[in-house]
């Protein structure tokens, strides 16, 4: 038998509890004197800043990682791309090396559809300036 079928009404002592709790919080707060109030006030104002500080670093923490995973995620796809297409094409050279390492992401995945259809170097060549 788990605790919850033994004390059904466990979640809903505990809620009275967390409430009463909170009541006595907030009758302790209303019998402090103006200098205990004001000090009170600043020491919240001070944790909800903290707080706001360390939600905001997180969020912008989350976010630079998920562009420094883009960044990596392209890296990773131009790398293929190039060999792919070296093992199809033969030997690219530096120039369309460079040129490709230039290319947006949209126009990578458009490289890698057109993969199959290019025949030579000079396809690369002219499809690379097309763009």
């Amino acid at each position: 038998m788990s605790a919850k079928n033994r004390y059904p009404n466990q979640d809903r002592y505990i809620n009275l509890l967390t409430d009463f709790e909170h009541l006595f919080e907030v009758s302790e707060i209303a019998n402090f004197s103006a200098q205990e109030q004001d000090a009170y006030e600043n020491s919240l104002k001070y944790y909800r800043d903290l707080q706001n500080v360390v939600t905001t670093s997180r969020q912008e923490g989350i976010e630079q990682g998920r562009q420094e995973e883009r960044l990596q995620s392209v890296k990773r796809q131009r790398s293929l791309l190039l060999k792919q297409l070296s093992r199809k094409l033969g030997n690219i050279p530096e120039p369309l090396q460079v040129k490709i390492a230039q290319l947006s992401l949209t126009s990578l995945e458009a490289l890698g559809e057109m993969l199959f259809d290019l025949e030579s170097e000079e396809d690369l060549r002219k499809w690379l300036n097309r763009l």
